[in-house]
């Protein structure tokens, strides 16, 4: 039986973290444009316990200002 469970995105870089939000739950994969001379560039849609999405890039991840794990803490 497939059994899915939510992925959390930590902040690891302490420019990542910010103790007001929390550790989000990673919601979903989505091209962003930050800006319309800027190029689009692949993201995590994370959501915080707020209810506020927000998108972090892949390369943040690549560049290891955050870590993904199953669980909300480490």
């Amino acid at each position: 039986m497939l059994q899915i469970s939510k992925s959390y995105l930590h902040p690891i870089h302490h420019y990542a973290y910010n103790p007001a939000k929390g550790i989000p739950v990673i919601t979903g994969v989505a091209y962003v444009i930050p800006d319309p001379i800027l190029p689009s560039r692949l993201c995590y849609e994370v959501t915080y316990s707020d209810g506020e999405i927000d998108y972090v890039p892949f390369l943040d991840i690549e560049q290891r200002a955050y870590k993904i794990s199953a669980c909300n803490s480490i």
